[in-house]
């Protein structure tokens, strides 16, 4: 959330991410200027490779055309470093990782009823930029009704429930009650909606490769039965509550995905749009010899240099695009190493270390999210500035620190 001070905007995290630094620095001037290494030892090549992007994406400001928004990108990268960076850094201990499990949760519910109060009556708070919407078209009347909470809009919040949901499926499938289970199945359910409600396609299929993996690599054979029944005992339910639900739902999600299929997508709309936004970023690398065109520079080359139509919209649409044009095949590799090694880090501690149950939960939990980032990361318009995933990343690497040395203390012993 965002409170206008005079001409600008101020969000409590970027008033706090200093006095962290700040704390931090004290920390290390009374240490006679030590860092304890130990305490990031186990990600110590992810972060690594997090500081030489940042030093990258400053020297990149030599040749970018746009220096002002080259800037501000590196101050976007460097506030999502530094989250990473502390959150590795001061949650070094099973309490902590809990704590930031249930605290995402919390955030999830607390968000909920304000996207279903947008849904239901069409308003918005002043920080979405729905809020003083006013449709041009009878069909863009819809999009008076998607919901955006904090978000600017509605791709952004559906990025944030797609990496959700494996939370409230892991607290589901864990809960030791019938009343938390229950209570975390309703949680579940409302996601489910909130975010069909998005409208967010790219989302959906998210989501999906989430529930695939699950069901394919984590659930065993008995559980995978066991999962089959829920599954369609949960359906009898609803065929028997609330008759015809279901048809509305398939029939919603389905009209919706067939758009990505049809001829007509293909050389109009959003699809069209979104080629064209990949095809003239890999002729910006070529004419960059790789290097690319300089931190958050991808707009003002779409706007000036654009070879392909993208319809007037200049941002490039998909995270990995975007890392490839902004700063070139070398961090674009060092990014896709950095992402495929924290997936196969955790997937390897959840199938030979996740003995605790808690443990198991973290683990599992940030394995699937991380599985439904990769497409989840293409929905919004960019992700550089989306908070929920430097979270996700800190989240990550910081349980896979305190596995790593807790597995080194545990050998020691």
């Amino acid at each position: 959330m965002a409170f206008p001070v005079g001409p600008i905007h101020i969000f409590p995290y970027r008033v706090l991410l200093p006095l962290i630094w700040l704390f931090f620095l004290g920390e290390v001037v009374l240490r006679s200027g030590k860092i304890t290494i130990t305490y990031v030892k186990g990600v110590r090549a992810y972060l690594q490779f997090l500081l030489i992007w940042l030093s990258y994406a400053f020297f990149t400001i030599v040749w970018a055309l746009d220096k002002i928004a080259a800037i501000r990108e590196i101050i976007f990268l460097f506030m999502g470093v530094s989250i990473i960076f502390f959150v590795v850094y001061f949650l070094s201990d099973e309490a902590g990782l809990w704590n930031l499990y249930k605290l995402w949760i919390l955030l999830l519910i607390i968000l909920l009823p304000v996207a279903l109060w947008e849904i239901s009556t069409g308003n918005h708070l002043r920080v979405s930029g729905l809020y003083e919407y006013q449709p041009r078209k009878a069909l863009d009347i819809y999009a008076k009704f998607m919901p955006s909470t904090v978000f600017r809009n509605p791709n952004d919040f559906a990025t944030f429930l797609a990496l959700s949901v494996p939370f409230v499926f892991t607290w589901m499938r864990y809960a030791r009650t019938a009343i938390m289970r229950i209570a975390a199945l309703g949680v579940l359910l409302i996601t489910l909606y909130v975010l069909l409600m998005t409208y967010s396609r790219v989302n959906y299929i998210a989501v999906l490769l989430e529930f695939a993996f699950f069901l394919l690599i984590i659930l065993r054979l008995k559980g995978k039965i066991r999962f089959a029944v829920s599954l369609g005992f949960l359906g009898l339910f609803f065929v028997a509550v609330k008759p015809g639900i279901i048809d509305r739902v398939l029939g919603l999600f389905v009209e919706q995905m067939t758009s990505f299929t049809t001829p007509y997508s293909l050389y109009s709309g959003s699809v069209f749009v979104r080629i064209n936004l990949i095809r003239n970023s890999l002729i910006f690398l070529l004419r960059t010899f790789g290097f690319g065109v300089g931190a958050g520079n991808a707009e003002y080359w779409m706007e000036h240099f654009s070879v392909y139509d993208t319809r007037g919209i200049l941002n490039v649409h998909n995270w990995w695009s975007e890392i490839m044009v902004n700063f070139g095949l070398l961090i674009f590799v060092g990014y896709i190493l950095f992402y495929i090694g924290l997936v196969r880090n955790i997937y390897r501690t959840y199938r030979l270390s996740c003995s605790d149950l808690h443990d198991r939960i973290i683990c599992e939990t940030l394995l699937l999210s991380l599985i439904g980032f990769f497409v989840a990361s293409i929905g919004s318009s960019s992700i550089m500035t989306l908070r929920p995933q430097w979270f996700l990343f800190a989240f990550a690497l910081a349980f896979l620190n305190y596995s790593r040395n807790k597995a080194l203390v545990g050998s020691l012993k």
